[in-house]
């Protein structure tokens, strides 16, 4: 991102926005601040770790600060990460627009397909289904679901069998604890699929880029 500062700068420049928008303080933020157009007003969204995790780095936390700072408004996912961008602002009062809390939502018409085609399929009936669609990151702790899956079997004994729908690099140490705990007959490792197979549909697995 550091390299892409002048060709940001550019873009800026010749795009003439009315607004600048911003997503991720800690790469597209920081680009924003090199396009240098003050004139501009400035909107970031932070999205998780760029509030939560990377401001643990001293540096990081810099450069954080600055970019919201910089911005007119400020919005995120969630009430813990509202919180964090307060305590990142301090002493400096939030954007006159202030800091706004947009819920990622969910596509409740296709979900609510699926969940009829299970019905009717009776795939309700027999062992419990959970399904984990989180990329295979230290920071989604998939190794805590797992080990909780291990306390449900033990010592709920309940019938269940999990789908983890993605992949990442945590994925060969998690397998390893899946085996560790004797969870490989109850928990599927499907790597990175699509949108629809979450909904229900066929898996069709993704390429790796």
């Amino acid at each position: 991102y550091l390299l892409k500062r002048g060709a940001a700068r550019r873009t800026v420049r010749r795009l003439q926005p009315e607004v600048l928008h911003a997503h991720w303080l800690t790469s597209y933020g920081l680009l924003a601040l090199a396009a240098d157009r003050p004139d501009v007003p400035l909107v970031v969204t932070a999205h998780g770790d760029d509030v939560l995790i990377a401001p643990r780095n001293a540096l990081m936390r810099r450069l954080v600060q600055r970019v919201l700072r910089a911005a007119q408004l400020i919005t995120v996912p969630g009430d813990p990460m509202h919180v964090a961008v307060v305590d990142l602002l301090a002493p400096q009062a939030p954007p006159a627009a202030g800091i706004a809390v947009f819920q990622y939502g969910v596509e409740t018409q296709r979900l609510a397909a699926a969940g009829r085609r299970a019905r009717a399929a009776a795939l309700v009936d027999g062992p419990l289904r959970i399904v984990s669609a989180r990329s295979l990151l230290h920071l989604y702790r998939i190794d805590a679901l797992l080990d909780a899956l291990a306390v449900l079997r033990d010592e709920d004994g309940l019938d269940f069998h999990c789908d983890l729908l993605g992949d990442g690099p945590e994925r060969a140490a998690l397998e390893q604890q899946a085996r560790r705990l004797g969870l490989t007959d109850r928990v599927t490792f499907h790597g990175a699929v699509t949108p629809a197979t979450v909904g229900g549909r066929p898996a069709e697995r993704i390429a790796p880029s």
